[in-house]
């Protein structure tokens, strides 16, 4: 994949960028970091699935209920807490699409972090990106470090399908923190005003738009000099792609959403008792 260039990280809308270093600094040392954070992630081929995200999941379920009750013994509440209750349709979205993207999701590339414990990697690259931009973040901030990363490690296309509901996870996660403390200092309180800012970006963001040109190999079977590839159907092109990784020897997973995807389209352009036409197959343009 060829090297993200900083200018593509400055937003013409003058995005701001993280302390009191400009935007060309700030893209240098996003890509530094996500180029660190590449290395020091050491890939456990040994551990092709866990619980984490089930675990998460339900954990976070629970704490987002208790943070959205109202307190009807008049006691005091977060600001936090109110804010989230006037978002209760965001957070909504954002939670079933957690949901249904990760909770049934184990076999995916694990990782060690650096304190030892075994995650999923996309887990890692989601905490530890909105850390570093403290949890302000849009498309193109988004972009540029997965770019940056995979200059050193490539991800899998079940990982990049399934990355939208990552961040949203360790957003949500991080709300959840914040509305359980009754009062909110000052950097707390906008700390949790630019995550739920950065939660309804997210949320907006079309990933199909965002994963294509992340596939490491989408750059080479773009140049198909037929112009077969350009034209074919998206769940098409995720077939190729991940033929062509494992025709390289590249491991690759699928994850429940992708297997059900590719259950229907092979049940809508194989079984010819079927008359609906594929555009109606409720498959993503």
């Amino acid at each position: 994949m060829s090297q993200v260039k900083s200018t593509e990280f400055i937003s013409k809308e003058g995005e701001p960028s993280p302390g009191d270093a400009t935007p060309a600094q700030a893209a240098e040392s996003m890509r530094e970091h996500a180029h660190t954070l590449a290395r020091n992630l050491p890939w456990m081929p040994s551990v092709r699935s866990s619980k984490v995200f089930p675990d998460r999941s339900r954990q976070l379920a629970a704490e987002l209920r208790a943070a959205l009750q109202v307190d009807r013994r008049g006691a005091a509440t977060s600001p936090v807490s109110n804010a989230l209750r006037q978002n209760t349709t965001l957070l909504e979205s954002c939670f079933t699409d957690v949901y249904e993207s990760l909770y049934r999701l184990r076999k995916i590339p694990h990782v060690r972090r650096s304190d030892g414990i075994i995650v999923p990697r996309i887990l890692a690259i989601a905490e530890d990106s909105l850390r570093t931009l403290r949890y302000r973040c849009s498309k193109r901030t988004l972009v540029f470090y997965l770019r940056a990363f995979q200059e050193i490690t490539v991800l899998d296309l079940a990982e990049l399908w399934t990355l939208s509901a990552a961040f949203k996870l360790v957003l949500l996660e991080r709300l959840v923190e914040h509305a359980r403390v009754p009062a909110v200092a000052a950097d707390d309180g906008e700390e949790a005003t630019r995550a739920l800012e950065s939660l309804r970006k997210i949320n907006r963001i079309p990933w199909r738009q965002v994963v294509e040109p992340l596939i490491a190999f989408d750059s080479i079977l773009q140049k198909d000099p037929t112009g077969v590839y350009c034209q074919m159907e998206p769940m098409s092109r995720d077939l190729t792609a991940m033929k062509s990784r494992i025709s390289h020897g590249l491991p690759t997973f699928q994850s429940r959403r992708l297997r059900r995807r590719r259950w229907t389209w092979r049940k809508v352009h194989i079984d010819r008792r079927l008359p609906t036409p594929a555009s109606r197959s409720g498959l993503p343009t």
